[in-house]
């Protein structure tokens, strides 16, 4: 299943982590590189194992661990990078999302054609 879904999926990732390590450079701050390291892994886990329901939760925690950040921290002057931390993910979530339905849609067409016997 060569879906761009899947594309989209990658280049996500690809933007998040470009995103965490522009912010590395630009700030002081060094948490940054946990965002890097984990786009990084999501990469190598999509293009092995292809599970989207991993990228949605990895999707979900992203935004919400970005989102108490806000609350929490002053993000005043860095806030471009936050915002995309939240807004990038977003796209993330429903390419996984509809990768899952779409195989789910699969196996249950494939149950469905399987003869009885």
């Amino acid at each position: 299943m060569n879906h761009w879904y899947e594309r989209t999926i990658i280049v996500v990732l690809s933007l998040l982590a470009l995103t965490n390590a522009l912010f590395i450079l630009l700030s002081s701050y060094t948490g940054p590189i946990w965002g890097v390291v984990g786009a990084i892994v999501l990469i190598v886990h999509w293009k092995v194992k292809k599970r989207p329901v991993v990228i949605m939760y990895a999707a979900v925690f992203w935004i919400v661990l970005h989102l108490i950040e806000c609350i929490l921290l002053d993000t005043d002057a860095h806030s471009i990078f936050m915002i995309l931390n939240i807004v990038l993910p977003l796209p993330l979530f429903y390419g996984g999302f509809r990768l899952h339905r779409i195989s789910k849609q699969h196996v249950k067409s494939t149950k469905n054609n399987s003869p009885k016997g």
